[in-house]
């Protein structure tokens, strides 16, 4: 019976862990689809960034509650924190957007420029929501370093996104509950 009861325990983990799984893949597949974007039409590209910070902003707040919770932190006191984080960081895209308007940068290099801070804000919120988002912020910004190299080489990035999403799996499937 008791083995009854351990077998029941883990299917939530291993549930909370596919889930987890789940949503990094969304996130760097939505990474992906910005890629596309920014490489057709790089004014389109700023708002589906900003957008895109608004999605990891979320994701980030729901991921970062258990983290919360298992640290005996108030909910509140988490969304409080998330929220100067990437509240700061939007208010660093609209200066990025002053600095486009007055011409003094251009479409693609203000679209680089916001893919690099939402990386930037990305991998700091490895710190309050877990090891993933160490991982995405690294790939957002690896995206930003070589579409500035080998534009027409950017289904190399993809082939690392695939990459990164198959080791994240393989390590989540084998790694203890913290994540």
């Amino acid at each position: 019976m008791s083995s009854n009861n351990q077998s029941n325990d883990t299917v939530p983990v291993k549930h909370k862990r596919n889930i987890g799984q789940l949503i990094f893949s969304a996130l760097v597949l939505l990474a992906f689809v910005g890629v596309v974007i920014t490489d057709i039409s790089p004014s389109d590209a700023h708002f589906y960034w900003i957008v895109m910070l608004f999605v990891y902003a979320s994701v980030a707040i729901y991921s970062g509650r258990k983290k919360a919770k298992v640290k005996g932190e108030k909910l509140g006191g988490l969304i409080l924190r998330q929220m100067i984080h990437w509240g700061g960081s939007l208010v660093a895209i609209l200066c990025v957007y002053t600095l486009l308007h007055t011409g003094t940068i251009t479409d693609e290099e203000a679209g680089l420029i916001i893919l690099l801070l939402l990386a930037l804000a990305t991998f700091l919120a490895g710190g309050y929501v877990g090891w993933r988002y160490y991982v995405l912020g690294a790939l957002l910004a690896l995206i930003t370093v070589v579409a500035v190299y080998i534009e027409e080489f950017m289904w190399i990035i993809m082939l690392v996104g695939i990459a990164i999403i198959g080791i994240t799996f393989f390590w989540s499937k084998h790694k203890t509950v913290d994540g």
